[in-house]
């Protein structure tokens, strides 16, 4: 397997762990944010706009990820949504 073997698991057990905890935490502010509004007396869909807010989050989350393989990778991607932003020119002529 070698060093660059070894190097990649650790890679993907950290990526994955990361990722564990992000679902976690969104989650966990999902449930609070539900209970918020359930004690506040708002009604049901006050509920589910915020379960939809942070499903839209994720699913951009979620469609970023491959983006975030090298840095080149993520300026790229990031040059083609927002072609008037300058910062990921900068990053990609270094």
């Amino acid at each position: 397997m070698g060093y660059h073997g070894l190097l990649l698991n650790r890679t993907c057990i950290a990526v994955l762990c990361a990722a564990a905890l992000a679902v976690l935490l969104v989650g966990l502010l999902l449930h609070h944010g539900l209970v918020w509004c359930r004690d506040r007396g708002w009604s049901r869909p006050a509920g589910v706009v915020l379960g939809v807010l942070f499903l839209a989050y994720a699913a951009r989350t979620v469609t970023r990820v491959p983006d975030r393989r090298s840095d080149e990778t993520l300026n790229l991607a990031t040059a083609e949504a927002f072609p008037e932003t300058p910062v990921p020119y900068l990053n990609l002529a270094t």
